[in-house]
């Protein structure tokens, strides 16, 4: 039996776990991926677009620029569980007449603690629902310096 790479473990973790699991139970044929900086590194490291495409993502955004709202589409978000990206994806439900996405899928590159009153607590289904997932635990970028 061939054993498999670190990269291709890394790229059915994120093509299953992540993308075909927030895509089948979304509405919509497509959705948007948002990433941070880092979690960009991880996906272009391990995944290529047209596999992608192939989960239902039309179209990747950087949670850190300014991004249209598409109030008809879902949004499968990956991102760091950093003040930065959180508070962004607080911000982008904020308000209830246009959220950014019609829903989210939230899945953090690692785990944290949530306290009683964070902000992160008051994410939920005002407009569309917003399914904040387990931490993907652990996401590593895999550049080609380090030669897998």
């Amino acid at each position: 039996m061939e054993e498999e790479s670190f990269r291709q473990i890394m790229r059915k973790r994120l093509l299953d776990d992540i993308l075909k699991t927030a895509s089948q139970s979304s509405d919509g044929d497509w959705n948007i991926l948002v990433l941070d900086k880092f979690t960009l590194k991880v996906f272009s490291s391990a995944c290529t677009m047209s596999e992608m495409i192939d989960c239902g993502v039309s179209l990747i955004e950087e949670i850190e620029k300014g991004r249209e709202p598409m109030p008809s589409t879902a949004g499968i978000y990956f991102i760091e569980p950093e003040p930065a990206s959180v508070a962004q994806l607080i911000k982008d439900f904020s308000n209830e007449k246009l959220p950014q996405y019609a829903s989210a899928h939230v899945f953090f590159s690692s785990s944290f603690l949530v306290s009683r009153g964070s902000p992160i607590t008051k994410l939920g289904p005002k407009r569309g629902p917003v399914a904040v997932s387990r931490s993907f635990g652990g996401a590593y970028h895999l550049g080609p310096e380090e030669g897998l």
